[in-house]
C-alpha cells in the first residue's frame, strides 16, 4: 500500500486511520480504543524508521510524531484529546470538578487581578458544582458549533491549567482569541508554552483558522514571558481593550497566523522541548 504525505487539511485522524489500516503500526485496529489512540505518537515514532527503509509511505511529517497533537475520532459531543510530549489537553468534564475547584480556589487571589469580574449574582463555578457543569456544557456546545475550543491541561493525571480559544469567527476574519492560565504551584515549568504550541497545531492544521490573537495587560510580565519566549509577534497596544477586575485595561496584542505557523512549526516544537 502506497501512502502519500500527511496533509494537515485532511487531518491527523484520517491519516493515522489509513496508517493503521495498512498494518504498519501494530495497534488495535478493530476497537480503536482510547488507550490505542493515546499510544499513537510513540507507535508512529517506533514504526517510522522501518517504514522509511521500506519506502512504503512518506513520513516527513512524523519526524516529530512524539511531539505532535493527536485526537481519537469521536462521536458528536464526546471530548477530544490533544497530546503533547508531557500534556493531555481536553475539554473539562463534570467529573473534573474537584480538581479544577481546588486549583481555582487555591489560585483565587493570584488570578483575580487578571480576569473579568463575574456577572452580578452569577454562581461561582469553583464553589458550585452545578455552575461548573453548566460551564462544561457551554464549552462543549461551543466546540460542536465551532465557535470556541476550550482545553484543560493535565500533567501526569493532575490538572494544571487551561488554554481556551474563544470568540471564533469564520469567513473573511477566520480568527480566534486565546486566553490561558496556570496553577500558581505549577508556574515556571513550561506547561503553557508547550500547551500553546499544541493548540496552535490543532487550530491551524485541523480547525483551519487563519489567525490567533493573545491579548495581555502590559504589566502582566509572567503572561508576556510566555508569548515572548515563543517569539509570537507583538502588534501594539489596544487602549481600554477589556474590562478586567472592574477596570478598563490596555492590552498588548500578540498574534500568529497560519503562514507564520507553517514557517515556524518545527522551531516552536523544539522550543517547548528545551524548556523541559
Amino acid at each position: 500500500m502506497v501512502m502519500g504525505p500527511f496533509d494537515p487539511l485532511v487531518g491527523t485522524t484520517e491519516f493515522v486511520t489509513r496508517l493503521l489500516d495498512s498494518g504498519i503500526c501494530n495497534l488495535n485496529t478493530r476497537t480503536r480504543s482510547t488507550s490505542d489512540w493515546r499510544r499513537l505518537p510513540l507507535a508512529l515514532a517506533e514504526c517510522s524508521a522501518k517504514s522509511c527503509r521500506s519506502g512504503s509511505y512518506c513520513v516527513d511529517s512524523l519526524r516529530w510524531a512524539d511531539r505532535y497533537t493527536f485526537s481519537a475520532p469521536t462521536r458528536f459531543g464526546e471530548v477530544v484529546e490533544l497530546h503533547t510530549s508531557r500534556l493531555v489537553l481536553r475539554g473539562l468534564e463534570p467529573a473534573d470538578f474537584v480538581q479544577w475547584s481546588q486549583v481555582r480556589l487555591g489560585c483565587e487571589s493570584w488570578l483575580r487581578k487578571w480576569e473579568p469580574l463575574p456577572p452580578p449574582g452569577a454562581p461561582d463555578p469553583s464553589r458550585d458544582r452545578a455552575a461548573f457543569i453548566t460551564r462544561c456544557n457551554a464549552r462543549e456546545r461551543e466546540r460542536q458549533l465551532g465557535t470556541g475550543y476550550a482545553n484543560s491541561l493535565w500533567y501526569d493525571g493532575q490538572f494544571v491549567g487551561e488554554i481556551n480559544v474563544n470568540n471564533v469567527i469564520r469567513g473573511a476574519f477566520s480568527s480566534g482569541h486565546v486566553g490561558y492560565w496556570v496553577d500558581e504551584a505549577q508556574a515556571g515549568k513550561g506547561f503553557i508554552p508547550e500547551g500553546l504550541v499544541g493548540v496552535f497545531g490543532h487550530i491551524f492544521d485541523r480547525v483551519g483558522l487563519h489567525r490567533l490573537q493573545i491579548s495581555i495587560i502590559p504589566r502582566n510580565s509572567a503572561s508576556r514571558r510566555v508569548v515572548e519566549k515563543l517569539g509570537i509577534r507583538a502588534e501594539g497596544i489596544a487602549q481600554g481593550y477589556l474590562q478586567i477586575n472592574g477596570r478598563w485595561e490596555d492590552h498588548v496584542r500578540y498574534a500568529i497566523t497560519a503562514e507564520e505557523w507553517n514557517l515556524r512549526r518545527e522551531e516552536l516544537w523544539a522550543s517547548t522541548c528545551k524548556s523541559q
